[in-house]
This record gives structure tokens, sequence and C-alpha cells, in this order.
């Protein structure tokens, strides 16, 4: 069987341990599709010591060939810690764990402080009752909501989500990096963020007792909850209390 591995034409990547000999090193690969070790030169280990996890890029498979050879690109740590283990659940599915330098530094020039005019555009929630559910160790509270009866006898109901457009304009960096990502990620210990911290946990973050800018649903309904009207638009919130899922089941 001939195998030819490649990424938009460079060398694909593998996580696994590196086995080390006085004159030659592997790495095997955590990646069932890559069923051979990789052959690593010990000039080429770049720190790695036997046991290690690291990742390995491949640099040639000669023809004819059984073990491709590489080198290793990055030294995870010592094999069954959890650090480890996390980066290299993060690695091997190509989930990156840090932000580009020229990412953050975009991220920073984009400014905190809500202006008048921002406010004067959108629907003011400020003095409704407001509050976030999430989990305990949460940092990023990314929706809210609001509830209040109305003159009539019916309840008004808001769904609040942070209007990140506002500060992330289209064909800047810190946009091009969330496309790229899509998604933040939850595993079990840590959150890969979608957006740098500044805006994940800070900005748009809705923080009990602050005002922030959002995109909202907001209804009108009945004692039933039979749905009466509807309206979306730019708002702003300040939320009065950030439960934790536990409070919210008490």
């Amino acid at each position: 069987m001939k195998w030819l591995i490649s990424l938009n034409g460079l060398a694909k990547t593998f996580v696994g341990v590196v086995e080390v000999s006085s004159k030659f090193a592997f790495l095997s690969s955590d990646n069932r599709q890559m069923p051979f070790d990789i052959f690593i030169p010990v000039d080429k280990l770049n720190g790695a010591k036997d046991g290690q996890k690291a990742i390995a890029r491949i640099t040639d498979w000669p023809k004819n060939v059984k073990n491709p050879f590489g080198e290793i690109v990055e030294v995870l740590g010592n094999q069954g810690e959890n650090e480890t283990e996390m980066h290299a659940i993060l690695a091997e599915y190509g989930l990156p764990y840090r932000f580009p330098a020229d990412v953050e530094k975009d991220a920073e020039k984009i400014p905190d402080k809500i202006t008048a005019e921002d406010v004067s555009i959108r629907r003011d929630f400020r003095s409704i009752p407001t509050f976030t559910i999430d989990p305990e160790d949460a940092k990023d509270f990314d929706d809210a909501l609001s509830l209040s009866r109305l003159p009539n006898g019916n309840w008004e109901v808001g769904v609040h989500i942070a209007d990140v457009t506002w500060y992330v304009k289209p064909g800047t960096l810190t946009d091009d990096e969330a496309i790229d990502r899509a998604t933040s990620v939850y595993l079990v210990d840590r959150t890969i963020p979608m957006l740098p911290e500044k805006l994940s946990n800070h900005i748009c973050s809705l923080r009990a007792h602050e005002d922030k800018l959002c995109f909202s649903a907001v209804f009108e309904i009945d004692e039933n909850a039979t749905f009466l009207n509807e309206w979306f638009g730019r708002t702003v919130i300040n939320s009065d209390k950030r439960f934790s899922y536990q409070e919210a089941q008490w």
C-alpha cells in the first residue's frame, strides 16, 4: 500500500509517544490513520525525551520505504499528565490553544468603552431584571435572560446575546481567526475560545452590573405561555445576577 501524507502541500503533523534509543528514535502515532512509526533522526528530536508525547512533522517518505522520516516540532510533555494529554487532544484535532500574536494585538486595539452614541441607537433594557445562567467556573457569559410584567398583565421575555459584530469588524485579523475557529470548544477542564480573551471574557461577556451591548429576541407571552408579539434588534443590558446552574436549579 502506498501512503501519501500531505496537507495543502505541506507535510502533515502527528501526535504520539517518542521512543528513543542510542542511535535513532521513533514517534508512535496516536492517529490510526498513520499505522507506521515515524523515524526521527536523533538530531531532529528537538529536546524530546523517551516516553514523552510530542508532535512530529513528516519531512520525507521515500518510495518503497515502510517508515516515513520526520522531525519533532513540539514537545507536549510527559505521557499521562493531564496538561500533556489535553494538549495532545487539541493538537490531534487541530484545535489551536494559542492565538497568534498579531491577532492578540489586533484584539487589544478594540475599544472597550460604551458611548452615549452606542446606546442611543439601541433599545434600553438596563432597568429590566436580567440574569445569566452558566457553569460555576464560566468566564464567557454570552447570553442572558430578562423578564418583566407588562402593563396589560402579560409577560415580556428577552433573550440577549452579546453583540460581537459591534466590535469585530469584517476583514480584520480577529474576524479571520474567528472564521477559522468557527466556535469555542469546551473540554473537561478548559475552554478553547473562538475569540481572544479580551473579547470572550471581558468586552463581550455579559458580566453582572456592567452595561453590555447585545442583539436580542424579545417576546410577549400570556399566562398560558402563548406567544403574542416578537421583536428583534440591538439592545443594551445590565445583568443583575450571575447564576450558576446549581443555583438556578435549586
